[in-house]
């Protein structure tokens, strides 16, 4: 990736998450430069941390993310 804010758009784009398979390095790469991104632009840990949360829950397709809707919005 390029810059860290490439990696967040890489990683929260469906098409990444559930369209191809991917390296752990790749995944790895993605979930950091996304952490990195929040950090800077959240003063807040608490906040910081319910987002991640949210981004792994995105991830593995747990509660909302997991619908029928959620996978073909």
């Amino acid at each position: 990736m390029h810059s860290d804010l490439h990696s967040a758009g890489y990683f929260l784009n469906p098409q990444f998450q559930f369209g191809v398979e991917h390296s752990e390095n790749v995944m790895e790469e993605t979930l950091d430069g996304t952490r990195s991104v929040i950090e800077r632009l959240e003063p807040s840990i608490y906040d910081q941390i319910r987002m991640i949360n949210q981004m792994l829950l995105f991830q593995s397709k747990h509660d909302t993310f997991g619908t029928l809707q959620a996978q073909r919005a």
